[in-house]
């Protein structure tokens, strides 16, 4: 279990007032226990429920759809805050709601759980939308044109409220959450003014009438997706609370999610680095000999300190980045800290599987974890695992922190939440996730890349044109264009039946072989392997290698900056 205690600003004073609220966030997978927890940081239940009262509970019920959609509060989070709120001695304990409009509240309560819950527990159910004994209260100072509601007066007489809100995505209001689950506490008539009205602004005075003492939001599936009624849930396994219902929303859609990265060498370290910048907490894994060869935090800040002298970022930027970096070499550790792990290890299929089997057997069900094989079947790294479904691909491209494509492969095994969940995060992050949809040799952006140099090779080995003149040809020519337009959209650009022509007539004089090129083999052979000898298809010195890397790196980030793609 995972907690921490937030605090951020929020405007629910008159005019422009700030004010720190607090706010608990608790992560894990014991929902009994994250409640308890939330209730403890907040300074226990006896804070909130004063002994002899009667408690009213209002939880997400107001469409007819099962718990595993998230649409209604998850019914075992309504169970633990009466079990919760039991602990202060109250009078009595009402679980009160009214549906959305033109629905049913008691259907609502029998088909998302919430009823057989509160039988279970000795709990009275409560149609606010059934009740004629309404009292018309005014709104002082009202941002809407609601200047009085009409509420329940057995609402408006219950010593205290708690607000048991869902966090998933909604149309109406981009999320929904502490806020918008107040409309359940108004009838149908009033809830079609709101919505017919400036939605928010409406829910700020229906609030300022019939505050909630406290808020335990239910982000135990979040929900993604726009639609009401059919979200893809997200398993974030959190409960937050908070007596400020715009505090508690926004922590909520803020939180980020905790990165491991096993593997702390070039492309472990640059994807650490990525998140790190982006505000996550992020634990790398030392394997092997990583903690001396590869110098990770030495190589995070000279990264970083590059992207500064290029004025992409601030000063004080590589110390935050810095500063939200661990390491460890316990994978125990990692698995408990991680809601996504991303594997950067030697390329080998059997190493890789064990890692993924240990993993696997550590991490909560929730946990994602993605492999950065650059050629390595998906799928098959998956084999020795048994919860398969939430194992997937995420080929970075080096620097894993400049470039922003990331592949994302899809396997036999991986569920549809899993591949939303990482393309969420990869967006958040600033990346260009895309999804390979079968799990082939060479994904996608690399079966492209060698088509190409299998090309430019044969193009050298048949004496058409020097390596130096075969890498000015892409650099200066159609390289530049590629950035902007690349090869499908150019085609339908210059026409298909064009393109036709020139594959007629082309296709039979370029590179077509199935094998290595004989070029490349005896290069290898002769131990001419480029930048690490000092020779490959030219001669570098120590002096143009180095020039060559910096030119890279900052050649990337010119053309990013330009592209706006930094």
């Amino acid at each position: 279990m995972k907690s921490v205690i937030a605090e951020t600003n929020a405007v629910m004073a008159k005019g422009n007032v700030m004010s720190k609220s607090t706010v608990a966030l608790v992560k894990g997978e014991d929902i009994q226990a994250n409640v308890t927890k939330v209730f403890d940081l907040l300074g226990g239940v006896e804070n909130v429920i004063r002994p002899g009262t009667t408690v009213m509970i209002k939880p997400n019920a107001g469409h007819a759809e099962p718990p595993e959609t998230s649409v209604c509060t998850n019914p075992e989070v309504v169970r633990a805050v009466i079990r919760e709120v039991r602990k202060a001695n109250p009078k009595e304990i009402v679980v009160a709601e009214a549906a959305a409009i033109g629905c049913d509240t008691i259907e609502c309560f029998k088909v998302s759980g919430i009823q057989a819950v509160c039988d279970e527990e000795g709990v009275e159910t409560y149609d606010i939308k059934r009740d004629k004994d309404l009292v018309n209260v005014a709104v002082r100072d009202f941002r809407s044109n609601i200047s009085h509601v009409k509420l329940p007066k057995r609402l408006m007489e219950a010593e205290h409220l708690i607000n048991l809100p869902i966090l998933k995505a909604h149309a109406s209001m981009v999320f929904s959450g502490a806020l918008k689950n107040i409309k359940g506490v108004v009838q149908d008539k009033v809830h079609m003014q709101m919505h017919q009205l400036n939605l928010t602004m409406a829910m700020m005075d229906v609030w300022s009438v019939c505050k909630a003492d406290l808020n335990i939001m239910d982000a135990m599936r979040a929900a993604s997706g726009y639609s009401p009624h059919m979200p893809v849930p997200i398993e974030s396994n959190m409960i937050l609370g908070s007596k400020d219902p715009v505090a508690i929303d926004r922590i909520a859609c803020e939180v980020k999610k905790n990165v491991a990265v096993l593997g702390a060498g070039m492309m472990g370290t640059g994807i650490a680095q990525l998140f790190a910048s982006k505000g996550h907490k992020v634990m790398l894994i030392y394997v092997y000999d990583d903690k001396v060869r590869a110098k990770p935090l030495e190589t995070m800040r000279g990264n970083l300190q590059v992207l500064v002298d290029q004025g992409v970022i601030d000063e004080s930027q590589v110390e935050e980045t810095i500063n939200n970096v661990s390491f460890t070499e316990d994978l125990k550790e990692a698995a408990e800290f991680a809601d996504v792990i991303f594997e950067c290890i030697v390329e080998n299929l059997a190493v890789k599987q064990d890692y993924f089997k240990t993993l696997d057997e550590l991490c909560p069900p929730s946990t994602i974890l993605a492999s950065n094989t650059s050629a390595i079947s998906i799928t098959e790294i998956a084999e020795k695992s048994v919860h398969k479904d939430r194992i997937i691909g995420t080929h970075y491209w080096n620097p894993a922190y400049l470039i922003p494509l990331v592949e994302v492969i899809r396997t036999k095994y991986v569920s549809e939440e899993t591949e939303k969940a990482m393309f969420e995060l990869l967006e958040g992050a600033g990346k260009k996730p895309v999804l390979v949809k079968k799990d082939v040799p060479g994904f996608l952006a690399n079966r492209l890349q060698h088509a190409l140099f299998r090309e430019a090779i044969s193009i050298v080995e048949n004496d058409i044109a020097d390596p130096k003149d075969v890498d000015d040809a892409i650099k200066y020519g159609f390289g530049m264009r590629l950035g902007v337009m690349a090869p499908m959209e150019v085609i339908d650009n210059a026409g298909v039946d064009l393109t036709l022509s020139i594959h007629k007539y082309l296709f039979p004089h370029i590179e077509n072989s199935t094998e290595p090129s004989k070029l490349l083999v005896e290069k290898v052979e002769k131990g001419e392997l480029g930048f690490k000898t000092g020779k490959g298809f030219q001669e570098w010195t120590e002096e143009e290698i180095a020039a060559s890397r910096k030119n890279l790196t900052e050649g990337l980030i010119k053309v990013a900056k330009a592209l706006d793609r930094l």
